[in-house]
């Protein structure tokens, strides 16, 4: 991720230069080529934030402590782009039970063409249970309404394209086994 903070209120826009390679706006979804000129002009209350292209970003709800369970699925974004790919490591975070191998590793990767994207998750371990059982799924760097979206053999019926964003969204119900998702255009 690359963060351009701002420090100081500015009247004037701020030129930024993204490190080479492709990024992803983190809040609008916009893609951006290094070579892209970006001028930022942000409230003291924003923070410009962007994604290397290839990531694979599993986050989950807000928790004020590590005590709390956090609500909901679990929440991966996908930003498209060479070697992408993620992984995700969880285990209870308070006792020395991963000595034991209580943990959960999940490998996921993506591969896009002109044609379609495949988003894959690959359970490699799992002796732990989280608080989630689904994943709601974010892929970026989509220009048009897919013509159809799979998971597995079957057909999703209830994703939603948000145009703005430049993003699928859907829901994979049972995540804690190995999957694949394949968005066609």
């Amino acid at each position: 991720m690359f963060v351009a903070p701002v420090t100081t209120e500015m009247v004037d826009a701020e030129d930024i230069t993204l490190p080479p390679g492709d990024w992803y706006d983190f809040w609008a979804g916009e893609k951006h080529a290094h070579s892209d000129k970006i001028q930022l002009r942000p409230r003291l209350d924003e923070m410009p934030l962007y994604v290397r292209a290839g990531a694979i970003l599993p986050m989950q709800s807000v928790v004020q402590n590590t005590a709390e369970t956090p609500n909901g699925p679990l929440q991966l974004r996908v930003y498209p782009g060479e070697a992408c790919r993620g992984s995700l490591y969880e285990d209870d975070g308070h006792t020395f039970a991963y000595k034991k191998g209580e943990i959960l590793r999940i490998n996921y990767s993506c591969a896009a063409s002109a044609s379609s994207v495949t988003i894959t998750g690959s359970i490699e371990k799992n002796a732990y249970k989280p608080w989630w059982n689904s994943t709601a799924l974010t892929v970026y760097g989509v220009a048009t309404a897919p013509k159809e979206v799979r998971l597995g053999d079957h057909s999703v019926p209830d994703w939603h394209f948000e145009s703005q964003a430049h993003a699928v969204t859907l829901t994979v119900p049972d995540a804690l086994k190995s999957w694949n998702v394949r968005i066609t255009f």
